[in-house]
């Protein structure tokens, strides 16, 4: 085994995310053997990790990959899941692997990078939007496991990974999604919010990409990625 593993879009992948399988022993020990080394985005795999930029392309392409997690599993829906959407570096994205393997997660997956700076304000508009789904029963999973602000952990880099991270739960959970009246006030509150306002984006930018979480049916192709 050496340190290579097939993530998102590479040359050998061009479609499609590789997510880490905290279930599968071969990945964990992998993980915890290299340590802090970054094997997930090393040399060229960097280069294939879409650049997300604009809050839109985060927040859709983050529900079409909520939308396939279930895709992975036998038995497992929307309502079975718990997220956790971070930001980390290159440098440390093993890090953070580890802690969440430490706290019961069952798998991640990097899906992005952009600007650090940019990365802080698509957070904190992410967390915003979902603490109000969630308030309006609006939520296509089980739960949010951030919804505040956290910091992010250490910034050793300019260039932010997005990653995703989740937890399978027995017990299922309520799950909604926002019909057009709850996009509507969820647009209006946080426009009115005046901690958001150098975030959120234009009204109809908005509204677009929160549409995305309806749909269900669109969802990308996820894989369990291994290590060769």
């Amino acid at each position: 085994m050496n340190d290579k593993f097939q993530i998102a879009r590479t040359r050998y992948s061009p479609t499609g995310f590789a997510a880490l399988n905290f279930n599968d022993e071969d990945t964990v020990e992998t993980i915890n053997q290299f340590g802090f080394k970054d094997i997930l985005l090393s040399g060229p795999f960097a280069t294939y990790l879409p650049k997300v930029d604009k809050f839109r392309s985060v927040f859709e392409l983050g529900c079409e990959i909520v939308h396939g997690i279930p895709s992975l599993y036998e038995g497992v829906g929307l309502e079975n899941i718990e997220i956790y959407v971070g930001r980390t570096t290159k440098g440390t994205i093993f890090s953070n692997a580890r802690f969440k393997i430490q706290n019961g997660y069952d798998g991640m997956i990097a899906f992005g990078k952009c600007e650090m700076e940019k990365a802080k304000k698509f957070e904190h508009l992410y967390q915003a939007i979902v603490m109000k789904q969630q308030e309006n029963d609006a939520l296509c999973v089980k739960d949010v496991l951030n919804k505040r602000a956290h910091g992010g952990g250490p910034e050793l880099d300019d260039v932010a990974v997005i990653y995703l991270a989740w937890k399978l739960s027995a017990r299922p959970g309520y799950i909604g999604f926002p019909d057009a009246e709850v996009r509507q006030l969820i647009a209006d509150e946080l426009y009115d919010d005046e901690r958001l306002e150098d975030r959120v984006p234009g009204r109809e930018t908005l509204m677009t990409a929160l549409e995305a979480a309806k749909r269900v049916g669109t969802k990308q192709h996820l894989y369990w990625g291994k290590f060769e």
